[in-house]
């Protein structure tokens, strides 16, 4: 593949993610009201499956080349920046620009870096689940600037593997809104695990979520992704959004 041609196959990858989140839409959405649709049957959970597996290991190979290519280019050109400053007369003027150029690069490389991590975090394969959101809200924290708090009660041992899989992808997917979406500065997530049950809550300050001319929440693909992985896995979603934020509410059995 030449140089040239790797943007539009990097742009053709991403469509693809796009496209097969949305594949997981639902057909209506009432905010602020509990969703559980009935349960597919046996093939149409394993198409489901192969579209969400597909997903993330898409994002996985995306995050890596944003990571090991497109910010490597970026230092480059930071670097190449810098020597071009030094060999050149510089005037007021011209000193002004050229500062504007060198913090947008700066502010590429962030937004890249965090892009990179929020689409695969490096401990999701080593799912701790209580550990792993640690990590990942910590990282979070550190590339964006918002506030996160955390709260976590009872036994996570006693979630199962692809259970602990499936609410991190929920956590991971809803940080993502937040900071694409949100405008919040601040984000909170508790997660507790009862008798029966895992009750997972994250919420933040943002603008809330935009809405159609009928007054019903837009979706984009995050929100029908998160969905998908609750009902899979038995369990009940609700949204609400208003002027104060945005409130994400999961409740999935323990087998």
């Amino acid at each position: 593949m030449t140089e040239a041609a790797i943007p539009q196959e990097r742009a053709r990858r991403l469509k693809t993610v796009l496209n097969a989140e949305a594949i997981l839409a639902p057909s209506e959405f009432v905010p602020a009201r509990t969703v559980s649709p009935p349960a597919p049957g046996h093939a149409e959970n394993a198409i489901r499956r192969c579209v969400m597996d597909a997903v993330s290991e898409e994002r996985r190979r995306i995050s890596l080349e944003l990571h090991d290519s497109t910010l490597q280019h970026l230092a480059s050109v930071s670097l190449s920046f810098a020597q071009l400053r030094s060999l050149i007369d510089v005037t007021p003027d011209l000193n002004h620009l050229l500062t504007e150029v060198s913090h947008s690069i700066d502010a590429a490389a962030r937004e890249i870096r965090a892009f990179s991590y929020l689409l695969h975090p490096p401990h999701i394969e080593r799912l701790d689940l209580d550990g792993a959101i640690r990590d990942f809200t910590n990282g979070f924290k550190r590339r964006t600037d918002i506030t996160v708090s955390l709260d976590f009660k009872g036994d996570f041992d006693r979630v199962p593997g692809e259970l602990r899989i499936a609410i991190f992808r929920i956590v991971q997917e809803a940080f993502m809104n937040v900071y694409r979406h949100a405008h919040a500065t601040a984000v909170s997530l508790s997660l507790a695990v009862r008798e029966h049950a895992v009750h997972l809550h994250i919420s933040d300050n943002g603008r809330g979520l935009a809405k159609d001319d009928t007054g019903k929440i837009a979706l984009g693909v995050g929100i029908p992704g998160m969905q998908e992985r609750v009902r899979h896995a038995g369990g009940v979603f609700e949204i609400g959004s208003g002027e104060s934020g945005t409130h994400i509410n999961a409740t999935l059995p323990i087998e």
